[in-house]
């Protein structure tokens, strides 16, 4: 629920060097407690940016594109049903840690 209230979260960058001593953290594979108000949104969310922007591979694979084109197409078109019925083969066919992937960050945006 932190950051529920805050505008544009994922515009408004944290502390690069905030973000940078979090990376090292998560890399070191620290236990973290990110509730604690030491790590405010904009560096949360800029970290969570920082990891997005250097995957090998993005979550939705460039040969998916395409379909989820579409289906937003669908989405534009105001045909929910079909829009949503793509977009979950979409997400079907990825490979489970890209799933898990996609279902945190929605979950982490709702």
């Amino acid at each position: 629920s932190r950051g529920v209230k805050s505008g544009g979260i994922y515009r408004i960058s944290g502390n690069s060097a905030s973000i940078q001593k979090l990376r090292f953290k998560f890399d070191k594979e620290e236990t973290l407690d990110l509730k604690d108000e030491e790590y405010d949104i904009n560096m949360l969310t800029g970290s969570l940016k920082l990891f997005l922007r250097e995957l090998p591979e993005p979550i939705i694979p460039f040969k998916q594109y395409a379909t989820v084109e579409s289906a937003i197409r669908k989405c534009d078109q105001s045909n929910g049903p079909e829009c949503l019925k793509t977009l979950k083969q979409v997400v079907a066919e990825l490979p489970e840690p890209k799933q898990i992937n996609l279902q945190v960050h929605h979950t982490s945006s709702c």
